[in-house]
């Protein structure tokens, strides 16, 4: 095993462990957010900054609907970055709030939002009766793609710089 690969997975062991940990202190609900992107998108400065702001865009819309939230936390690691917010709201009703943001928030599809249970338990989408997450490519479940490596490296960049110019474009238009 490669020393990169040691090094990202001894930091998803970290954020797993931390994830557990505030749970357990602040006995709410959490989320996490990541990049999901390929590694070197995930440590490149450009994304950090893209990232950033779509974690505050997504934590402005869940406190705007009505939910309590507290941030906990960002850091950056070797498998890229983290986003941590707690909340008492329901997982489930969570979970529905953190899949609609990653299909409707622009650069949304960059995100994983992931949920944890006040009891540590991860919420899936088959939770809340919903298929698995689409690949960046094609209808077929994410997961698939990956693990099949059914799309080549070049073809998935391709698609994660088009989405970054269109995030940096919305930006400008905002500004």
């Amino acid at each position: 095993m490669g020393e990169e690969l040691i090094k990202v997975l001894e930091a998803r062991d970290q954020r797993w462990n931390l994830r557990k940990k505030l749970v357990k202190e602040r006995q709410s609900c959490l989320i996490t957010i990541t990049l999901c992107v390929p590694l070197p998108f995930r440590t490149d400065e450009e994304f950090w900054r893209i990232f950033l702001r779509l974690c505050v865009t997504f934590y402005k819309k869940l406190i705007s609907s009505g939910h309590q939230a507290d941030f906990e936390g960002c850091m950056r690691s070797d498998d890229g970055p983290v986003f941590f917010v707690s909340t008492k709201s329901e997982a489930i009703e969570i979970k529905k709030a953190c899949v609609e943001a990653e299909e409707v928030l622009i650069g949304g599809r960059l995100l994983d939002i992931d949920v944890m249970d006040s009891g540590g338990t991860p919420i899936s989408r088959d939770d809340i009766d919903l298929p698995p997450r689409k690949c960046f490519m094609c209808e077929k479940p994410a997961a698939l793609c990956v693990s099949r490596k059914v799309h080549s490296p070049n073809e998935i960049s391709e698609y994660v710089m088009q989405l970054k110019k269109q995030i940096k474009s919305n930006s400008a238009s905002k500004a």
